[in-house]
């Protein structure tokens, strides 16, 4: 029975996830309190059907090349100025209210037994995080944190802190550099 609800959900739910998610539930976070409400009803049916719906969340996030684990939990809707691009947040991970999140942001767990941080993050109210940024394993990200562009974050960052890369260094080369892109074929 549940193969086929899956098989099912794929089939209707493939064709267009974000339409579907917009007519039935307005948006995806609302969906996703539906899926958490159903899995902790006692009703079979309404266990059925968030299994059913969570793939058509899976779709969602899929459409935009992003994965939100159905376990995570998520204070209120983030900010995307530039849409969830490429975002990824692993399914034991916290992310508390007003966060701004840029595209291609990982927020994943370290799930290695012998690691010193193995765990998920941990992220409080008004963090914000620069694209490309990587926060992974048991860290904790303080209030009114940011976290700049392509950091890896494995660390915890303090409440009013500001994340940075420092010294990118340019080696300049005493001839005119050829950048021409050349196909292998």
């Amino acid at each position: 029975m549940k193969r086929f609800v899956l098989s099912l959900a794929r089939g209707i739910f493939g064709l267009a996830p974000r339409v579907i998610v917009r007519i039935i539930f307005g948006d995806i976070w609302r969906l996703r309190n539906f899926i958490q409400a159903s899995r902790e009803s006692c009703n079979i049916l309404k266990k059925l059907l968030s299994i059913l719906v969570a793939q058509l969340a899976v779709k969602y996030w899929e459409s935009y090349g992003s994965w939100v684990g159905t376990n995570a939990i998520i204070e209120s809707p983030p900010i995307f100025p530039h849409g969830p691009i490429g975002f990824f947040v692993s399914n034991n991970a916290h992310i508390g209210k007003n966060s701004v999140i840029f595209q291609h942001v990982t927020i994943g767990s370290n799930n290695l037994k012998d690691s010193k941080s193995n765990g998920s993050p941990y992220l409080e109210d008004n963090v914000y995080i620069g694209c490309g940024a990587k926060i992974i394993g048991n860290v904790h990200v303080g209030k009114n944190a940011r976290i700049g562009a392509n950091c890896v974050v494995v660390k915890d960052v303090p409440d009013n802190s500001v994340t940075i890369i420092r010294c990118v260094e340019s080696i300049v080369k005493g001839v005119a550099l050829d950048n021409e892109f050349v196909p292998v074929l």
